[in-house]
């Protein structure tokens, strides 16, 4: 089922990532270099994010840095565990 327009506006303009249309946490941008490692600050603002880029390509003059901004996200529930249902051995096996 599609949000409302209003309501997609209100993801997007707004201050937090929308799970369901509730806030879950704030939102964030990464600094991203297809040529390095992965990103593992997140800024806050994206003015500190773009601040985070110009110094790291300044750094690493010829390489390109990306601002990404976190949009959505998923999370799975952690599973149960199961019992393991054991028979008699005949010998201890170690």
């Amino acid at each position: 089922m599609a949000e409302p327009e209003a309501a997609v506006a209100q993801h997007i303009q707004g201050q937090e990532i929308k799970v369901n249309n509730k806030p879950t946490e704030p939102r964030f941008w990464m600094v991203w270099n297809p040529n390095g490692h992965s990103p593992t600050a997140k800024h806050w603002s994206r003015a500190a994010a773009d601040k985070e880029a110009a110094r790291l390509s300044t750094q690493n003059p010829g390489q390109r840095f990306y601002v990404l901004k976190a949009v959505g996200g998923s999370q799975a529930g952690v599973p149960e565990p199961s019992p393991i249902k054991l028979r008699r051995a005949a010998e201890i096996p170690f």
